[in-house]
């Protein structure tokens, strides 16, 4: 929760500073990016897990129930989904 707090109190900190709305305003926006980046920090992460969390349960709705096969001990490749018929 700290990193959560940080993360929120320097977006906020540049977004009230009013750089972002200036000519070279975006450039700041990639440095804070960079900066989260370079200490493993993805704001943006869950927003990723709920779209594909959304897109799993719109699948479920659409065909029924979905199977879940874990292939990486037979081929080395990550988990996929496949439709049951």
């Amino acid at each position: 929760m700290e990193t959560l707090a940080r993360v929120q109190r320097e977006a906020k900190a540049l977004l009230e500073s009013n750089q972002v709305l200036e000519s070279g305003g975006f450039e700041e926006i990639k440095k804070l990016d960079k900066k989260f980046i370079e200490q493993w920090i993805s704001p943006g992460g869950s927003a990723d897990l709920l779209a594909a969390t959304h897109f799993l349960y719109s699948l479920d709705e659409k065909y029924g129930s979905l199977t879940f096969m874990d292939e990486t001990i037979k081929t080395g490749s990550p988990t996929c989904i496949a439709i049951k018929d």
